[in-house]
């Protein structure tokens, strides 16, 4: 009869363990979920009084214009980190994890490569002022044997979205459009 009774205290003293144990896991899970949140909005809301205090100051401002840029880069590199130290926090060992992202990188670089070459001729398309939403443009990206010519209606990271007079939706790369000849029309003198 001790034995049995013993026995079932355990089994009941497990399960109890067990049930805690699952519901520290789910609270914690949902804390870290609550931080990563607030943590993404709070760059929100940080990047969105910079750009307002931008546009008090300078409506053409060069800085305004790599904020959405600053924005992706910040909400990114808070997630890994942050993504990294609740790793970190589970026992998980962080040091094979960043070797490996380092081997992943060279992979997906190699594999990205003209995603990389658009993000960085958005930049250059950034810093030359080359022209701004609203602006009609001929870019020397031939595309059915002729000049893409229209008005900018949307700046990417990786495109530009360019609407010929016909009507007609061109997206062009920017690692095209730096590469090329962009005649700005809305500039001219």
């Amino acid at each position: 009869n001790m034995e049995q009774y013993l026995m079932a205290k355990t089994a009941g003293l497990v399960s109890h363990n067990a049930i805690k144990s699952i519901l520290y896991t789910i609270l914690n899970f949902v804390i870290y979920c609550f931080l990563m949140w607030l943590g993404l909005t709070l760059i929100d809301k940080f990047i969105d009084k910079i750009t307002a205090a931008l546009k008090k100051r300078d409506t053409e401002s060069l800085l305004l214009r790599f904020m959405p840029l600053l924005r992706k880069t910040a909400k990114i590199a808070f997630g890994l980190v942050f993504t990294v130290a609740v790793l970190q926090l589970y026992g998980f060992s962080v040091s094979t994890l960043v070797a490996g992202i380092g081997v992943g990188g060279v992979v997906f670089g190699l594999a990205a490569q003209k995603t990389i070459i658009n993000i960085f001729g958005s930049v250059s398309l950034i810093i030359d002022n080359a022209y701004k939403v609203g602006d009609y443009i001929c870019v020397s990206y031939s595309l059915d044997g002729k000049d893409v010519e229209g008005y900018v209606e949307d700046i990417t990271l990786r495109s530009t979205k360019i609407r010929s007079l016909e009507g007609t939706m061109y997206n062009v790369p920017n690692g095209n459009i730096s590469e090329g000849v962009v005649k700005n029309y809305t500039q001219m003198k």
